[in-house]
């Protein structure tokens, strides 16, 4: 259940849309995080003049890149009716509607 998407790459050699599937909801960019990336550093910590902000690590300890060009998305199997996590470095187009066939590359 969720909001059904369609989810496409963009082929810049045939200058058209190439369907990936259905997905549920919309993709995450895969340098989403859930906290603030920096924190304020009194200059005591930076031993420099003043406050400064500094990169800050996740709770899991880890530090997240600021950007990335992988995304995540729940496609759904076209086999069945179970939705997954994909995860796909190519930048991707999600919509709420299925492209017109004008727009998307004819299979060959």
């Amino acid at each position: 259940t969720g909001l059904v998407t369609y989810t496409y790459t963009f082929s810049d050699f045939n200058a058209c849309f190439v369907y990936v599937g259905e997905t549920v909801g919309y993709p995450l960019p895969y340098s989403t995080q859930y906290t603030n990336p920096m924190r304020l550093a009194k200059g005591y910590e930076t031993q420099m003049s003043g406050n400064v902000t500094i990169p800050q690590a996740d709770p899991n300890g880890l530090f997240s890149p600021s950007a990335a060009e992988g995304t995540w998305t729940l496609m759904k199997n076209p086999a069945g009716k179970e939705t997954g996590p994909s995860y796909m470095e190519q930048r991707i187009n999600a919509f709420s509607y299925k492209l017109p066939d004008r727009l998307v590359c004819k299979p060959k």
